[in-house]
């Protein structure tokens, strides 16, 4: 089953800036554990942008990769960290509820 069926899924979504990963894929739509995957991908790069992924990729190159050149071109520290709180937020609530739309 996709996204598409959903429209809780599609109005969070909404939230997020258009460039982000998982919301091309919730738009696409993608499946709903293809979603998962990529939200959980990206809260993990977001909790701490130094690490690394198990692949070997920084944090910080992956969210490049995945449309996140706005938050890490953001100059003011205190704005970075709110948005990237209100991001991690959303994605998690994307994350649950794709996870229980994938179980049913």
């Amino acid at each position: 089953m996709n996204s598409k069926a959903n429209p809780i899924l599609i109005e969070i979504s909404k939230q997020l800036p258009d460039s982000i990963q998982t919301f091309k894929d919730i738009q696409e739509p993608k499946s709903y554990e293809d979603i998962v995957a990529q939200a959980r991908k990206e809260i993990f790069c977001l909790r701490d942008m130094e690490r690394s992924m198990e692949d070997g990729q920084s944090a910080k190159t992956f969210l490049r990769q995945n449309g996140y050149l706005f938050l890490l071109e953001n100059s003011d520290e205190e704005d970075e960290k709110e948005e990237r709180m209100r991001l991690l937020g959303t994605l998690q609530l994307i994350a649950e509820l794709s996870e229980e739309l994938a179980e049913d």
